[in-house]
């Protein structure tokens, strides 16, 4: 069975997670106090009962407060480690002898990047298949798409997917093959 045939047989569904709305108070805390950043909460209490929300703007309240304490590369890797949702980032689906499958939600450019390269740095040994959907608004605007040029340089292969339908119901301008191709700089 070709590697196109099995990677159209895989379920599929588009389930995300914006890490910087999912941190834990404690580690917001932890990351604001680290980086020097004012909080709009006095406490780790308060950022617990933010995340009560009420309304839209409540919610959005807390999530551009987690955002705003997400600063280097080290604290995306903490909030990874902590998140305890019902679907981790790089959340192990399958090991074998042969094969370890993951599955991650990462979409932005640096995120993808860092997941790639945990992953090869953890399986140095084995050979690593990234397959990654195009399926947000940026990630599907060919303009956005240059912003991925080395986010899979440490797959040994990879594989990058979009659905066209998706881009029609976005009502965006449509992605070539060769427009993804070479904005990864990938065969």
């Amino acid at each position: 069975m070709s590697l196109s045939t099995i990677i159209q047989k895989l379920p599929k569904a588009e389930l995300h997670l914006h890490i910087e709305g999912s941190l834990t108070p404690e580690l917001m805390w932890h990351l604001a106090s680290k980086h020097s950043i004012t909080l709009p909460y006095k406490s780790i209490e308060e950022i617990a009962a933010a995340y009560q929300f009420t309304n839209l703007q409540s919610f959005l309240d807390i999530y551009y407060a987690g955002a705003g304490v997400l600063i280097d590369e080290d604290d995306f890797y903490e909030a990874i480690a902590s998140f305890n949702g019902a679907s981790k980032r790089l959340e192990k689906i399958v090991e074998s002898q042969s094969t370890v499958i993951f599955k991650d939600f990462a979409h932005s450019p640096s995120k993808v990047a860092a997941t790639t390269k945990a992953v090869k740095e953890q399986y140095s040994e084995r050979t690593v298949l990234a397959c990654l959907e195009l399926h947000t608004y940026s990630s599907l605007n060919a303009e956005f798409l240059s912003e991925y040029k080395g986010a899979l340089d440490f797959a040994d292969k990879a594989v990058v997917f979009y659905s066209p339908d998706a881009v029609k119901i976005k009502q965006l301008e449509e992605v070539t093959e060769q427009q993804i191709a070479s904005a990864f700089e990938r065969d």
